[in-house]
């Protein structure tokens, strides 16, 4: 955990300089992150069960092509089930995280943040995956590309969640 802070830090210390979303949409974007991210777990879900049915047929294509002596298809299995390991991590992370988001707990967000990490682990696995060097470096760059947006939009919305807030009976 303590390697997970030091990369909120450094992630913090870039993102310092950039320009920042004005106040209102920062406050409307912590506010609402809950329900979005149901929104991406439901999401999520759907390509999950995608994925799992491509599996599916892909069992069954490469059953028909053993036949004929084609019997090389790990590849795709490998990556099928790289794909459903990742996602379902980062589903699991994010719907974890919308309890605690809703009630604006610094937990949620950095659940949401191990889940952006789980994320671009992904993009940086299946880069690998692909096996073709012009789709690694296209791969890795377009993961770069997401890793910082997601940083970008997670990082407006990080001091929302750190301070506790403490409810005053009256």
């Amino acid at each position: 955990m303590e390697a997970i802070k030091k990369l909120e830090d450094q992630i913090e210390k870039i993102l310092k300089p950039l320009p920042h979303l004005p106040a209102d949409a920062r406050k409307w974007l912590g506010t609402n992150v809950w329900w979005l991210t149901i929104i991406g777990v439901v999401i999520d879900g759907f390509a999950l069960m995608g994925i799992y049915r491509a599996a599916t047929y892909l069992d069954e294509l490469t059953n028909y092509l053993s036949i004929y002596g084609v019997k090389n298809t790990s590849g795709w299995t490998v990556a099928l089930t790289t794909s459903l390991v990742f996602l379902g991590a980062t589903a699991v992370l994010m719907a974890i995280a919308i309890s605690p988001l809703k009630a604006s707990k610094k937990q949620g967000w950095d659940l949401l943040f191990m889940a952006a990490i789980v994320g671009v682990l992904s993009n940086v696995v299946a880069s690998v995956l692909s096996l073709n060097v012009g789709d690694i470096f296209s791969s890795l760059i377009g993961a770069a590309f997401r890793a910082a947006i997601s940083a970008f939009f997670l990082f407006e919305i990080r001091s929302q969640f750190n301070a506790a807030k403490v409810l005053s009976k009256k």
